[in-house]
């Protein structure tokens, strides 16, 4: 009777520290579906939000081009099934160039947008800005 109620009593410990340790690691996995669905949502949000809040150059009421780019092949495919409207014009004075880039803090994913608006007469940089969208599920 003795080696049952130390076996019962091992596989208690047993079972403690596994169900312990699934809830650490899965508290400390990354939240956020890493998917098109999630950046298309998260990236429109943003827009929306500078636009509704001004924080964008007056420039983008006059792009002609924009160039979006990642080094990260997820999100290259992302950019090939989806691209925000910029409202590209045939006599835009501006270029928007868009660097896209994976974001992990280990609790939580995203991607970082990084935005340089810039002058195409001058070829210079008139604006940027940097923005981390946090994908959720």
């Amino acid at each position: 009777m003795k080696s049952i109620g130390l076996y019962a009593g091992s596989l208690l410990i047993i079972v403690g520290i596994s169900i312990a340790t699934y809830t650490l690691y899965d508290s400390q996995k990354p939240r956020g579906a890493m998917n098109l669905e999630n950046f298309k949502t998260a990236w429109e949000r943003d827009i929306a939000f500078l636009k509704e809040k001004k924080r964008l150059h007056e420039g983008f009421e006059s792009l002609k081009m924009v160039e979006i780019e990642s080094s990260d092949s997820q999100v290259r495919d992302w950019i090939e099934g989806y691209r925000p409207e910029f409202g590209i014009q045939s006599m835009g004075m501006y270029k928007l160039e868009v660097l896209l880039d994976i974001w992990n803090d280990g609790r939580e994913n995203g991607v970082i947008v990084q935005y340089h608006l810039v002058n195409l007469a001058s070829g210079d940089t008139v604006w940027e800005l940097g923005r981390t969208l946090t994908l959720t599920q």
